[in-house]
């Protein structure tokens, strides 16, 4: 680890000592994958609905950044995995808002517009030619003109995160989830927490390599975005998956009972 870090065979190693210590959550994080992945299979798509099919794809975005937080986890890669856990539930925003309201499509779509003006916009302030390639200032300020006509035509405005939260009906999962795991992507003070382990005594030290702490949390909150959307897939496709979402939150409870237990009785 000294020398590779998570490269390295010893961190490899690492995994099955996680493996074991978060059996049974690791174990139901596992089924919950292939309750979702079952859901995916069962839907059939209507492509002449755009507004489903852009559900359907967000459902595979976050199925597929929810497999990709339980890999880091298990790889003791926390602070990493949050950083997914951030990205899941901004897709879970806009799948659910677009389920429960389709003609939010149009913001969706515009959301799409104006980022890529901003993008053309941003090229143009590159200092380097090289960067450029064949974008020159003229090609540039076509895309724009082009992009800004599509937007203008869409007569929508593209909506903040916030935004997409308060329309699925999610303004906690924002004020929550979201928001504590904005940390880990923006790389502040807080999250630079997962770098620092201290002793007994108070002594400091800057750590690297595997870690699980916060592993649990983590877990669970990519586990609680999954079933939500589930819930508003189903809701989208007319899925029944209500009792396969109820069964899932409360084995996931029982499981709170005593990892947040055991976090608790830690910090006293």
């Amino acid at each position: 680890i000294d020398r590779e870090g998570f490269l390295s065979e010893e961190a490899a190693q690492q995994r099955q000592s996680i493996s074991e210590a978060y059996r049974d959550a690791l174990e139901l994080a596992r089924q919950l994958n292939l309750k979702a992945m079952e859901v995916l299979r069962s839907m059939k798509l209507d492509w002449d609905d755009e507004a489903k099919v852009i559900v359907a794809s967000l459902m595979v975005r976050v199925v597929e950044t929810y497999q990709g937080v339980v890999l880091l986890l298990e790889r003791g890669m926390v602070a990493q995995a949050r950083m997914l856990v951030r990205a899941e539930f901004e897709a879970l925003f806009s799948l659910a808002a677009i389920a429960k309201q389709p003609s939010l499509l149009d913001s969706y779509v515009a959301q799409h517009y104006d980022s890529v003006i901003k993008a053309f916009k941003s090229a143009k302030r590159w200092k380097q030619k090289t960067l450029r390639g064949k974008l020159d200032t003229r090609t540039i300020d076509r895309l724009v003109t082009q992009n800004q006509a599509k937007l203008n035509a869409s007569q929508a405005k593209p909506l903040k995160i916030w935004k997409w939260a308060k329309k699925a009906g999610l303004n906690d999962f924002y004020n929550v989830f979201y928001v504590e795991n904005s940390s880990a992507v923006h790389s502040d003070m807080w999250a630079l927490n997962d770098h620092v382990d201290g002793d007994a005594q108070g002594d400091m030290q800057i750590y690297f390599g595997p870690s699980d702490s916060g592993l649990y949390h983590a877990l669970r909150s990519a586990a609680t975005a999954l079933i939500s959307a589930i819930g508003f897939l189903g809701y989208a496709y007319n899925l029944k998956v209500e009792d396969t979402m109820q069964e899932l939150r409360q084995r996931w409870e029982r499981l709170d009972q005593a990892y947040y237990a055991e976090g608790a009785n830690d910090e006293t």
